[in-house]
C-alpha cells in the first residue's frame, strides 16, 4: 500500500506522537476516526488479543485500542525529521525461584505482578541488562516456563514448573504469543538459559541470543552490558 505523501493534521501529528513512544503506540488522546484513518492508510495497526481459542481485536472489547505504527508508519515519521528505529524488545527468562505472597483472608492464592514474581540473581541479573539494553525506555518481556511470553504488569500466581513438564507452555503457543507481541516486526535480543532461547528463536527466527557459556559467564557479561555502551549497541 502506498504511503500518503502528507496526511492532514490530526493524523499526521499522531503519526510524529507514537514514533516518539518506545513501543510505537498512538497515544489514545487521538479519536478513533485518527485511528481508522492510520490503519486505513496501512500507517499503523490494531494488535490482537487472544483469550482462549478466539482472537478479539481491541475495539471489541473494553479500554481503548491498542495501536501501534507499521513500518509504513515509522517510514513517514522519518520522512518528516523523526528517527523511528524498530522497537528494540528484550525477552529474559524467568527463575525457579519466587515469591510466594500466600493467601488472601479469603484462603484463595495472591498473585504478584511477572516483574516482581522472580528473586534469583540470575533473573535480577537479565533484567538489569535488559534495562540497560532499552535505556530503560521499554520494560522486558518474560518468557514464563508455565506462560510463556508475559509482560511485567500481568499478574501470576506463585507455580512450579519448568520446562519440559507437561504443564510447561508449548512452542505453538510461543509463537502465538510472539505474533500478538509483534516481535516480527521489533529486533529482539533473548537472554537466559538455552532452554529458554531455543524456545523463543523457534518462533522469532531472528531473534539475537548473544550470552555464551555458563550462568556464570551470563551474569558476568550482563554486568559488562551495564558498564559498557559500546558493547550494549554491538548487540
Amino acid at each position: 500500500m502506498p504511503t500518503p505523501h502528507q496526511l492532514a493534521a490530526q493524523p499526521h501529528q499522531a503519526v510524529l506522537a507514537a514514533a516518539a513512544d518506545p513501543d510505537h503506540q498512538v497515544p489514545n488522546t487521538f479519536n478513533a476516526r485518527t485511528h481508522r484513518v492510520l490503519v486505513n492508510e496501512g500507517l499503523a495497526h490494531m494488535r490482537p488479543f487472544t483469550i482462549g481459542n478466539r482472537t478479539y481485536q481491541y475495539d471489541e472489547l473494553f479500554g481503548p485500542p491498542d495501536i501501534h505504527l507499521t513500518a509504513a508508519g515509522r517510514a513517514y515519521a522519518e520522512r518528516h525529521g523523526v528517527q523511528t528505529p524498530r522497537r528494540r524488545i528484550v525477552v529474559i527468562s524467568c527463575g525457579s525461584l519466587k515469591f510466594d505472597p500466600g493467601v488472601n483472608e479469603f484462603g484463595r492464592p495472591n498473585a504478584l505482578p511477572a516483574g516482581d514474581l522472580y528473586r534469583g540473581q540470575y533473573h535480577r541479573s537479565l533484567r538489569a541488562a535488559a534495562d540497560a539494553l532499552t535505556a530503560g525506555r521499554r520494560r522486558p518481556v518474560i518468557v514464563s516456563a508455565l506462560h510463556g511470553l508475559v509482560e511485567l504488569d500481568r499478574s501470576l500466581l506463585y507455580y512450579d514448573v519448568k520446562l519440559g513438564d507437561a504443564k510447561a507452555v508449548s512452542a505453538v503457543t510461543i509463537r502465538a504469543q510472539a505474533r500478538r507481541l509483534d516481535l516480527d516486526d521489533a529486533d529482539v535480543i533473548v537472554l537466559g538459559g538455552r532452554a529458554y532461547v531455543e524456545l523463543v528463536t523457534s518462533a522469532v527466527p531472528h531473534a539475537l541470543a548473544p550470552l555464551t557459556g555458563g550462568l556464570g559467564a551470563h551474569r558476568a557479561q550482563c554486568r559488562a552490558v551495564q558498564d559498557n555502551g559500546d558493547l550494549a549497541a554491538s548487540w
